[in-house]
């Protein structure tokens, strides 16, 4: 049965390879950023730091993930979030659903872990309010401090990946 999982993940990780290259981007470069800030951390093998930094954007900080899912694929895709029995946001980009472990329709992602179970039909497209309540939800009871380190990384990454275009002069 894995092999056939494996298999089925490798074809829906080559469909989705555009996507999952940014996604990697977004781990390694985040990775390097948030080690480089806890040097203790330093020596941990690369297969330890991979699972604590999918952990960060599954536990907790899912909903800054998404946010920059959606600000790079900005007219393809929508944010998806789910309340009732696990609180977590998830990106829908041209027509499949993706979060930090990659695709959401692959039992494996590409580095071939085991992907946690998603259950799309549970979600819903993300209002404003929405999004702003995960976002409260996922602050309450966390550390206030590790929250903003992980935002500021984040926005260090998507600055490096979006790069700010420059000011377009008005023509009057």
């Amino acid at each position: 049965m894995d092999e056939y999982l494996l298999k089925m993940s490798e074809l829906l990780n080559k469909r989705s390879e555009s996507v999952l290259d940014i996604i990697d981007e977004i781990i390694d470069k985040f990775s390097e950023k948030y080690f480089l800030e806890n040097p203790g951390m330093q020596q941990l093998d690369e297969k330890l730091k991979y699972e604590i930094i999918t952990s960060i954007f599954m536990e907790g900080s899912c909903y800054y993930f998404a946010h920059m899912l959606n600000k790079i694929f900005e007219n393809n895709s929508k944010i998806y979030i789910c309340t009732s029995d696990d609180i977590h946001a998830i990106v829908r980009i041209d027509g499949s659903f993706y979060d930090a472990q990659g695709n959401l329709e692959a039992p494996y992602n590409r580095k071939g872990f085991k992907r946690s179970y998603v259950d799309t039909s549970k979600y819903k497209e993300a209002t404003k309010e929405d999004y702003d309540l995960l976002v409260d939800l996922c602050y309450i009871g966390r550390n206030k401090e590790n929250f903003k380190c992980i935002e500021r990384i984040c926005d260090e990454v998507l600055d490096e990946i979006i790069p700010e275009q420059p000011e377009k002069t008005v023509k009057h």
